[in-house]
């Protein structure tokens, strides 16, 4: 049997996948996302498996180096998307969203309250101060013609 070049396949989420046996991070066909040889060809070495690529543009297909950026972990690869939400809706990356109503403000603007159910995962909350009144205003009355 003649060696031939296979042709990259797309995985279930999009992401472009290259045959790489023995590569740390190849699934059990030996297939790894492309994204992670081409950041790793472009830091001289292997990501550590907890290490996270994101793509700028959103793009899962486009792995051109300039559109990557090797993140130290998933929280903050995830911040990073939080970052451009807040952008692309109100111009400023750091603005918070109000989890009340849902609109973006400037972190001076709005209050951030540590999360208090077990199950919240990002650790705080954001809101408006007059969101936050109504919320607990309404929950006290909920609370009352409850009894």
């Amino acid at each position: 049997s003649r060696n031939r070049p296979t042709m990259p396949m797309i995985g279930k989420r999009g992401y472009i996948l290259v045959l790489a046996k023995g590569h740390a991070r190849a699934n059990r066909d030996g297939y790894v996302p492309e994204h992670v040889l081409v950041v790793e060809r472009a830091l001289g070495h292997y990501l550590d498996p907890r290490h996270k690529v994101h793509h700028v543009d959103r793009n899962v297909a486009n792995n051109t180096p300039p559109n990557l950026v090797a993140c130290e972990d998933q929280a903050y690869h995830l911040f990073l998307h939080q970052r451009m939400r807040a952008r692309e809706a109100c111009g400023n990356p750091s603005a918070l969203k109000c989890d009340r109503c849902g609109s973006y403000e400037r972190q001076e603007d709005i209050a951030v309250y540590k999360a208090t159910r077990p199950r919240k995962t990002i650790g705080f909350q954001a809101r408006h101060r007059d969101c936050n009144a109504s919320y607990v205003r309404a929950y006290a009355e909920r609370k009352r013609s409850s009894k």
